[in-house]
């Protein structure tokens, strides 16, 4: 109904692993590096071409992304819609997966399940013509949580009592002065325990082991 607000929560599972991809997506890739299969396990079924499977998940990914955007300019709706495309983690080594191709943490240190910037440090993206300014960045510190404040104040409603989310309207619009957390803090119960703050610019870790 494009006369009334809506929400689309869009969780892909690719790029991840299980390596799984329909064919018509991997013939693209088809002898484009030199491969060594993956063999599974841990629930995890083999491919024969991890690489290729991999760059074909990625490129189907960003086609499905492609579909939606269309889909909001041919019914009218991209400019009254604000669109967010982040992740929730840093890059992973499973699967055989080299992080020396693509250099996918950049200059950053860690990977998945890490708490340093490698791990916890993502890209976002955010999308709404006539609103956002083409090729603008923004190096404002945020976690995932503000956007509920977001969402709320361009909703016109309150987030909940209580609530340490701060809206990033101001950031995406490039009006109003942007409110900055005092510090943001993290902790990570897999693989042992490790805790990590950010205060003032500056981030410490720990980590124990077993």
């Amino acid at each position: 109904n494009k006369s009334r607000p809506f929400f689309l929560y869009y969780p892909t599972t690719v790029p991840h692993l299980a390596l799984q991809v329909p064919e018509d997506s991997l013939k693209e890739y088809e002898g484009a590096f030199p491969e060594t299969p993956y063999p599974g396990g841990k629930g995890y079924l083999p491919h024969r071409t991890p690489r290729a499977a991999y760059a074909a998940m990625i490129t189907r990914m960003d086609s499905m992304v492609g579909r939606l955007l269309q889909t909001l300019r041919e019914t009218g709706l991209d400019r009254n819609t604000l669109v967010i495309f982040t992740s929730d983690n840093g890059p992973h080594n499973e699967s055989n997966h080299n992080l020396q191709r693509f250099a996918p943490s950049g200059p950053l240190k860690g990977i998945k399940r890490s708490l340093t910037d490698g791990g916890i440090r993502v890209p976002c993206i955010a999308w709404w013509p006539g609103t956002i300014a083409s090729g603008t960045s923004s190096s404002h510190v945020a976690y995932f949580g503000d956007w509920m404040a977001t969402a709320a104040e361009l909703a016109h409603t309150q987030t909940p009592a209580g609530c340490d989310s701060i809206s990033l309207v101001p950031t995406l619009t490039g009006k109003g002065e942007q409110a900055c957390h005092e510090w943001l803090y993290w902790e990570f119960h897999e693989k042992n325990f490790q805790q990590a703050a950010l205060w003032q610019g500056l981030k410490g870790s720990f980590f124990a082991l077993a």
